[in-house]
């Protein structure tokens, strides 16, 4: 078992290195055998002060884990699209080492809604670009291994 950045590990998944992996991404349908568990709605993140300021802000600070993260892909490219511009001024691979950073006001950062702090707030307005959805879901390499369809099976039945 191992852990590791969604990215990685869909990338190691299409060269064969696993036989099956619980990952986010954008769309589980280009996966034969891939199952949609969840699907995440994402927010840009900050803490209060830095709100109050932010759309005064030429250029938006970013808190973002390192590449390649899809949560640091989806904001990046909705920036880009939407011609915003923008800095990276903190970069943490860890889950509270970017809230570390957002709550002390360095930037802000993009989480699922459900993950959010209730000390943070979430950006709901038209100012920034609307972030695309993301998918957990439970890819495996062929649906003929009873060892992995059992464990499939024990996943989906704990995530009900």
């Amino acid at each position: 078992m191992e852990c590791d950045l969604t990215l990685n590990l869909l990338e190691r998944f299409k060269k064969g290195e696993f036989d099956i992996v619980l990952t986010k991404m954008t769309c589980p349908k280009d996966f034969p055998y891939g199952v949609n568990l969840l699907t995440e709605s994402l927010e840009w993140v900050c803490n209060q002060s830095l709100r109050a300021t932010l759309e005064k802000e030429q250029v938006l600070p970013l808190v973002l884990s390192p590449q390649p993260c899809i949560y640091r892909t989806h904001a990046l490219q909705a920036l880009e699209t939407a011609e915003f511009k923008w800095r990276i001024v903190y970069t943490s691979s860890s889950y509270a080492g970017t809230l570390a950073a957002v709550k002390a006001g360095l930037g802000l950062t993009v989480l699922p809604k459900n993950m959010i702090p209730k000390n943070l707030t979430y950006i709901n307005n038209d100012f920034l670009p609307k972030l695309d959805k993301v998918h957990i879901s439970f890819l495996k390499k062929s649906d003929n291994n009873k060892a992995i369809n059992s464990f499939e099976n024990f996943v989906l039945k704990k995530m009900r």
